[in-house]
């Protein structure tokens, strides 16, 4: 199968309602699913982000999605329920309009039924993240789109110029906070100008030693703190650097298979022997020794992520996708 074109803002198939999957279709999905997959894939390969994609956005009219956050999920004839009226509100994308945005209203919480490739019955509870993300996605199986939930008329904004705005938003609030960087940040901000990045290490006014503590002190959510984690690799002694987004726990089980080996966290003395730094305040780059990097694929959803740098007080912020580029690190899931 192959990357099939995504079907854009426009195209008066988006707003057809799809109809039911059969049971007797069920054994001729596969290749559907294929093709969602592999459009999925390609469109995060070239725009960094993307996690799930409704078969309308391909042209196909079945009520079907496809997912694939930490591992690949098929929804078919998926239904909502929403256990209460609690509601969020966020900017919303979609890959149908991949450079606009729209700030829309979602539940906090849902709960989905569906039936999997098997024909099995299904039920998940979802908050958060992944409900506005299934709630996104099932819309498209009836024909809205995200443009259609706008909350009011300003809602819509470029996602080229919302980062600006926020980026120098959340850059001039921590550089109210800009102190003289001490040794162990300005070896960090040293090390990025020598990899020709153009990162300003800033110097926060409170302790951010945890990510909840740096998202606040930034103004960002917390998957958006990139936190450095040293691993021993068991078998070998050997160290390893997990870099991962702020809510999620490393899984040392599927690291250990990614690796070919069982891994632990590292104690605080190999970590400053291998880093140079402590706890707390490990960056991803300018280490003492060359240490083999996973990347954590969650850490893509975001245009813009912060890092410590080099101190529980210090951070700088980057696009993801420079992190392969500065750590040589490898793109998997660590959950």
């Amino acid at each position: 199968m192959a990357a099939r074109e995504i079907l854009q803002l426009g195209d008066p198939l988006l707003h057809r309602i799809c109809e039911p999957v059969l049971r007797e279709e069920c054994d001729g999905l596969a290749s559907v699913v294929e093709d969602l997959r592999d459009t999925l894939q390609a469109f995060r390969y070239r725009h960094g982000i993307g996690r799930a994609i409704a078969a309308p956005q391909i042209g196909v009219l079945k009520r079907l999605v496809y997912l694939e956050v930490r591992e690949p999920v098929v929804f078919i004839n998926p239904e909502l329920q929403f256990p209460d009226d609690a509601m969020m509100e966020l900017w919303d994308d979609c890959m149908s309009f991949p450079n606009l945005l729209v700030r829309v209203r979602r539940y906090r919480r849902c709960r989905i039924t569906y039936r999997d490739l098997s024909w099995t019955r299904r039920e998940l509870s979802l908050e958060n993240d992944l409900s506005e993300l299934l709630q996104h996605e099932c819309d498209h199986l009836d024909g809205i789109l995200a443009t259609a939930r706008a909350i009011d008329g300003r809602a819509f904004a470029f996602r080229s110029e919302l980062h600006r705005s926020s980026n120098e938003n959340a850059v001039q609030s921590v550089t109210d906070a800009i102190r003289s960087l001490p040794a162990s940040a300005q070896r960090v901000q040293d090390a990025l100008r020598a990899y020709g990045a153009e990162f300003t290490v800033l110097q926060l006014p409170d302790s951010a030693r945890t990510a909840k503590q740096a998202a606040d002190a930034i103004g960002c959510s917390v998957p958006q703190i990139a936190k450095s984690l040293v691993f021993r690799q068991k078998a070998s002694g050997e160290p390893l650097l997990v870099i991962a987004s702020g809510t999620n726990r490393v899984s040392e089980e599927r690291v250990g298979e990614i690796v070919g080996q069982q891994v632990v966290m590292a104690d605080a003395e190999m970590v400053r022997a291998v880093t140079g730094f402590a706890i707390g305040g490990v960056p991803p780059v300018a280490h003492r020794e060359t240490i083999p990097t996973l990347v954590d694929a969650d850490l893509f959803r975001f245009d813009q992520i912060w890092a410590a740098a080099g101190t529980p007080h210090s951070v700088f912020a980057l696009d993801p996708k420079e992190l392969p580029r500065l750590t040589g690190g490898k793109v998997v899931s660590v959950t």
